[in-house]
């Protein structure tokens, strides 16, 4: 599987524990990303650290990592920046990470696959526009915003390095006719997450998504564990294949 650094690992933690918080008032203006012509691509809202290098930066040491918050659907834009720049403040990492929120193409907020070329193209602006490390480009998201997280990690292995997904799972995969893959050297891990006091259609799509994932490998953790506060919080038990 793809290496992931220490912190992203520790991000997965405490976003574990994050995911229900209340998104904070403060949030970025949204915006619009543009074509030569003018023409909208994506909606986004984004959190920049300030003083970071400028684009084009070379070193590991000066680069940033970047994090797509996708939020459920019926959400506003942007409503789960909160858990990931609070869950990296906690851990002294807010100036290492470009936090980006795209809204769907459709208007409700469903994320569908006419949205992964306007991701795609949000995501190399951000490289162009940043000091962005291509081995730091990571997913997350609840609900609709998880099956897109998985699903475009999945189908974009080249770009994602890891996903983290909540309450919901994602059935769009690859072919493997002409590239089998490879969960050992090359494709990217999997953090899954759900309560067992989450809706049971949702229980069974996680599980279902987590069983037809990776199925003898390690590169798909899964969490599921009694809830006291929240579905999608205080997970009690870790199984991993």
């Amino acid at each position: 599987m793809k290496s992931i650094d220490g912190s992203f690992r520790c991000l997965a933690g405490l976003l574990v524990a994050a995911g229900c918080l209340i998104p904070a008032l403060r949030a970025a203006e949204e915006t619009e990303l543009k074509d030569e012509t003018g023409k909208v691509i994506v909606r986004y809202k984004i959190e920049v650290p300030p003083g970071i290098a400028p684009a084009g930066t070379t070193d590991p040491a000066k680069q940033v990592g970047l994090i797509f918050c996708l939020q459920e659907h019926g959400t506003p834009t942007g409503n789960d920046l909160f858990p990931v720049r609070e869950s990296l403040r906690r851990l002294g990492l807010s100036n290492s990470y470009v936090l980006v929120a795209p809204h769907s193409q459709d208007g409700p907020g469903k994320f569908l696959a006419a949205d992964h070329e306007p991701i795609k193209k949000l995501l190399a602006w951000a490289q162009k526009t940043y000091p962005i490390n291509p081995r730091r480009v990571y997913m997350f998201g609840k609900g609709e915003g998880g099956k897109m997280s998985g699903e475009f990690t999945m189908t974009h292995p080249d770009l994602i390095t890891a996903a983290i997904t909540y309450s919901w799972g994602w059935w769009l995969m690859p072919s493997e006719l002409d590239t089998p893959i490879d969960p050992v050297n090359s494709a990217p891990e999997f953090y899954m997450v759900v309560g067992l006091r989450d809706y049971s259609h949702h229980l069974a799509t996680v599980r279902a998504t987590f069983s037809s994932k990776y199925e003898d490998d390690d590169a798909l953790v899964m969490l599921d564990r009694p809830i006291q506060k929240s579905p999608t919080a205080e997970l009690v038990q870790l199984e991993t294949k």
